[in-house]
């Protein structure tokens, strides 16, 4: 897929954006996970690596290779973790919005043929 210079400029700023809020907000959440009183250090610990293996899988997918042809896999990744707002889509060519939608969202565009009649 080539995506167009406007796509690939408004694309960058949105994965800027979402880098500057996704990143702080997670580590608001490992320190309230490592300040629960309710748990034992231990059970702190390991909650903490078990969010932290989940989050670097999120965060990959997001942030991998900065690349024209990752873009769009990236970009849907950050919509379904519900990043992108819709001031940063209307940045965007329709075309290019509507490649990276979020895959339940094109589940309803699709329409399926049942041919075992």
């Amino acid at each position: 897929m080539s995506i167009k210079p406007s796509d690939w400029e408004a694309f960058s700023k949105i994965k800027q954006q979402v880098e500057e809020t996704f990143i702080p907000t997670r580590l608001e959440k490992i320190h309230g996970i490592t300040t629960d009183e309710s748990k034992t250090p231990l059970e702190r610990l390991e909650a903490v690596d078990l969010y932290i293996r989940e989050l670097k899988v999120e965060a990959r997918d997001m942030f991998g290779v900065h690349s024209k042809q990752a873009s769009y896999e990236q970009l849907r990744a950050m919509r379904e973790a519900g990043e992108v707002t819709e001031e940063m889509l209307a940045t965007l060519t329709e075309d290019y919005e509507r490649t990276t939608r979020p895959l339940e969202d094109i589940s309803s565009i699709v329409t399926y043929h049942d041919n075992s009649e």
